[in-house]
């Protein structure tokens, strides 16, 4: 929460935070383009330090309790999606569509669960290879419009929220393949802050000049990618600088192949704990609540599943009707 709530934040004293303040930190969360969800429990976690400083008699009320905040704060999700945003095959037909250099993103994301910010962050020196362990220990985020190594979301200096996931041996083939044909780059950037002390690291994806990713500049060229893989499509023929107008597609970024790992590992059978683990989430609840989607409406995949899952038992091995 430093680069949420003390950053903008902390500078002023808690009794000169009126609602109005908290109103407009709220829309400048949303213009990073932060999820609702995520602003949402931003939120929370401010609202629980003025309750705090309400109880020790600091300040009177609670600003997050005022009625201009209730009016425009993020509203809770109710239930998931009912299919996953983006589905297996269409995650393999953005790949498809990426640019050389880019494909094993989707790798990545939909076969480690990995925050776009973590996928650009990764290294090759964050693999194990010995027992096929991916540590995930920082990411790129943004400081002021600038560049910045930070640990995983909701990590600090004391705790960085740093996590370990077993990847497939696909996943390990795929990322070998891909440092061949564009070797790993070192690359310096300060850390948390845009003041902090530079890191260097050796960088899995970089851009052609060899430079960090900016998220800005490659969900362009998502949202380009899913027009061409026909999972949006274009609203007219009308050129801007940033292309043709698409359809909206915010639930179809690149966070989706996070969604898309969420649900294929339920689908297969991993417990919702282990899950939350994956996936950095504290509240296996958030996991279920957030991440929890049907991965598609194939009946007979789906007793195809049952039927894996089941084979191997004392039960008999024929029944009426059935070949």
């Amino acid at each position: 929460m430093e680069s949420h709530i003390i950053a903008p934040l902390g500078h002023v004293a808690i009794g000169e935070i009126n609602a109005l303040a908290v109103v407009a930190w709220i829309e400048e969360l949303r213009d990073t383009g932060l999820s609702e969800t995520t602003i949402r429990l931003i939120l929370s976690h401010l609202s629980g330090i003025f309750e705090f400083a309400v109880e020790e008699e600091i300040i009177s009320k609670n600003p997050c309790r005022a009625r201009p905040v209730r009016e425009i704060k993020p509203k809770g999700q109710k239930r998931a999606s009912h299919l996953v945003p983006i589905s297996g095959d269409a995650s393999n037909a953005i790949r498809t569509h990426l640019p050389g250099r880019y494909k094993a993103t989707v790798d990545v994301g939909r076969g480690l669960g990995l925050r776009q910010g973590e996928i650009f962050g990764f290294s090759p020196d964050d693999i194990d290879w010995e027992t096929k362990m991916i540590h995930i220990q920082r990411q790129i985020a943004h400081d002021r419009g600038r560049m910045v190594f930070a640990p995983p979301k909701n990590g600090d200096a004391h705790d960085i929220r740093d996590r370990w996931i077993p990847a497939a041996d696909e996943i390990l083939f795929r990322l070998v393949a891909h440092m061949e044909q564009f070797p790993p780059t070192n690359v310096s950037l300060p850390w948390t802050t845009r003041h902090g002390k530079p890191q260097t690291v050796l960088l899995m994806f970089t851009t052609e000049g060899h430079q960090p990713i900016c998220k800005t500049n490659f969900n362009r060229l998502w949202k380009a990618t899913l027009e061409a893989a026909g999972v949006i499509g274009a609203i007219n023929d009308e050129q801007s600088e940033h292309g043709r107008p698409r359809e909206k597609c915010r639930d179809k970024m690149m966070h989706a192949l996070r969604h898309l790992y969420a649900s294929e590992r339920l689908a297969d059978g991993m417990s919702v704990i282990t899950l939350a683990q994956r996936l950095g989430h504290t509240d296996p609840v958030y996991t279920l609540r957030n991440y929890c989607h049907k991965v598609s409406d194939d009946h007979e995949e789906e007793r195809r599943w049952i039927d894996r899952t089941l084979r191997g038992s004392t039960a008999p091995r024929t029944a009426p009707g059935v070949g």
